[in-house]
């Protein structure tokens, strides 16, 4: 039987891949809003802290994680490069390392974050994890998993033509072509930095953060909670 799931994430964490396929499934965006939920949490950020994360209890809840150093440095790209062109967006001016090393919206931040749902999956009703990495490695099967626990069911044709809906080579094509993206439709495309698709890959970040902040970045690893299963070489 059908049941409401809230599927969150911390932005830039792979969250609108899944949605993506999931208004696919079900016919198109409006429809999508009605039989699934999809949001960022904010309710753990610092400006929004005193909100009450009390309303997930009662939710039966999909966390989509990643690697909490690719999420910061894609957050990075568009906090800075991303909101250059968005009217009434002002981009946050600071280097990556700066960025990276930030308790306020960096790295330590991320992980802090993490290990907070890590606590908060046992107080909820029900509880999913969905990563980034297993999406990669096997997106058909996360996809099963996701609809199961939403007590949804599709044929393997219907989700195969969703996942091929949703792959990150087509969706990058549509966004390069002009496609108006409902998140954020002015951002500049021209600039591969600012692109809301922009390079979808798994353990960039030891292509983008200085490699003299790799230890830095091993170390906050090793604060996470090891129910995400990460370690600073993903």
């Amino acid at each position: 039987m059908a049941r409401k799931v809230y599927t969150v994430s911390h932005p830039r964490s792979g969250l609108h891949w899944l949605r993506m396929m999931a208004n696919y499934l079900v016919g198109d965006l409006a429809q999508g809003k009605r039989a699934f939920h999809f949001s960022h949490d904010y309710t753990l950020h610092p400006e929004t802290a005193s909100r009450d994360r009390a309303k997930w209890f009662s939710k039966n809840v999909c966390f989509i994680s990643r690697h909490p150093a690719d999420v910061s440095v894609s957050w990075y790209r568009i906090k800075t490069n991303g909101m250059r062109k968005v009217p009434g967006r002002i981009p946050i001016e600071m280097t990556i390392e700066d960025w990276v090393r930030s308790k306020t919206y960096g790295l330590p931040f991320v992980v802090s974050f993490y290990n907070d749902w890590a606590l908060m999956r046992h107080k909820v009703r029900s509880f999913l994890i969905v990563r980034y990495e297993d999406m990669h490695r096997d997106v058909y099967l996360q996809l099963c998993r996701f609809l199961a626990f939403c007590g949804r069911k599709y044929s393997p044709d219907e989700m195969r033509r969703a996942i091929d809906y949703a792959s990150f080579q087509k969706r990058q094509k549509s966004e390069l072509e002009g496609e108006a993206l409902w998140e954020q439709p002015h951002r500049n495309v021209a600039d591969p930095q600012a692109r809301f698709y922009r390079k979808g890959k798994v353990g960039s970040w030891r292509e983008e953060i200085p490699e003299e902040l790799h230890g830095f970045v091993n170390e906050q690893i090793e604060r996470l909670d090891p129910f995400y299963a990460y370690d600073g070489e993903a």
